[in-house]
């Protein structure tokens, strides 16, 4: 930075490095992070002849989970999710579910056929032959789920091994959605409203989306959740198994100056269908006093509130995308508040309020228990409101 600017707080959790006023720290000796049951997320290996190989990994209770992209190795940072269910009884072993044929086509599932996502023996092959390739042959496979009246998705980890490039989800007698499958391990998910009785949930090889005769998949990690998107991974094993919400904080005080400073938080999201989710949250524990980033379905938005009142609130002048990497800083002092995303301001309020009796920074949360449902990779404060060429720097 053009000055000599030492963070109060650094945190990198892509990185795993930490710091308070420019000296090492542990992430227990910083950060409190809880969740009640183990939890899923993409991590990595390195391989002998250089690079990584990804999987699906599985996390112990109160261990914060740090997660690459399966597809382009990029390491998203600290996955931040609320609770889910995965409400599909089975969700790896497909012998178990209905096996549905028609027009004479041919179809035969295998559990345990060759590895998955999460490097164990444990997927499962559809493989047959489509008599029809004009629409009318089809091979389901197919399990019977009960989500309530409202959003529900499913998802599957699906690759192809030969004949089908293009598949199906099944929903309830209906066949939806498309998946172009390839070689490689890929996740899909297709959300609908579910009409709160029981729901067959599964996946269709139809003739009109193949492109060969004789076809072989493979299929694992079915997944059927109450919510508008699909969340990490659940496995089941003859009933459904939930998973908790994730709680990351640190204490204020020593990490957030409350006459001028600066907060700074690279994020991403992957559901914009709550009205409000929070990349961070910092207050005076009964949520009368606050700074915050939120994220307004698909607007990036600043939020102050003192004393009850809120003084500050104004949205970045475009719409945020899911899925995308954001660097999103507040500067304030004596002359006001301005934020910033990208290292484009955005925003600017006069009040100038003084954040006093801050107690709490929560990073993901707004303690309303209402989750960002996406990663955050670094979080730092500045006990200096930064220019404008300072923060195009970060």
């Amino acid at each position: 930075l053009p000055r000599t600017l030492t963070p109060l707080l650094d945190l990198n959790f892509a990185d795993g490095l930490y710091s308070q006023s420019g000296t090492p720290k542990s992430f227990a000796n910083v950060l409190t992070f809880t969740r009640a049951s183990s939890a899923t997320f993409i991590n990595r290996n390195a391989k002998a002849t250089g690079g990584y190989d990804y999987f699906v990994d599985n996390a112990s209770s109160n261990v914060l989970r740090v997660e690459y992209d399966y597809q382009t190795g990029e390491n998203l940072g600290a996955l931040i999710e609320g609770p889910s269910t995965n409400l599909m009884l089975n969700s790896e072993n497909l012998s178990t579910w209905t096996l549905e044929k028609t027009n004479s086509s041919t179809g035969t599932v295998t559990d345990n056929y060759a590895k998955a996502p999460d490097t164990l023996t444990t997927a499962s092959r559809i493989n047959g032959t489509l008599t029809d390739l004009t629409g009318s042959s089809r091979v389901v496979v197919r399990q019977g789920s009960t989500a309530a009246a409202g959003d529900a998705t499913s998802s599957f980890w699906v690759k192809s091994l030969a004949g089908a490039t293009n598949i199906k989800f099944h929903r309830n007698g209906t066949d939806v959605g498309s998946m172009a499958i390839t070689s490689e391990w890929k996740r899909f998910e297709y959300s609908a409203t579910a009409s709160g009785s029981s729901q067959a949930v599964g996946v269709v090889i139809n003739g009109g989306d193949a492109t060969a005769l004789n076809f072989d998949i493979l299929v694992w990690g079915g997944q059927y959740e109450a919510l508008p998107v699909a969340t990490s991974y659940i496995k089941t094993e003859g009933s459904a198994v939930s998973r908790s919400r994730d709680d990351l904080s640190l204490s204020a005080a020593g990490n957030f100056t409350s006459a001028e400073g600066s907060t700074f938080v690279n994020f991403d999201f992957f559901d914009n269908s709550i009205a409000n989710r929070y990349a961070f949250v910092i207050d005076n524990n009964s949520y009368d006093s606050f700074l915050t980033n939120v994220i307004s379905t698909a607007t990036l938005r600043t939020e102050i509130r003192t004393g009850g009142t809120t003084v500050a609130a104004y949205n970045a002048p475009t719409a945020s995308a899911l899925n995308t990497k954001y660097k999103s800083v507040i500067a304030y002092e004596l002359g006001g508040v301005k934020s910033f995303i990208d290292g484009v301001q955005y925003g600017s309020d006069t009040s100038a309020p003084v954040f006093d009796g801050m107690l709490t920074i929560d990073l993901g949360t707004n303690r309303g228990e209402v989750k960002l449902n996406g990663h955050i990779s670094r979080f730092t404060t500045y006990d200096k409101a930064l220019t404008a060429q300072e923060i195009k720097l970060l």
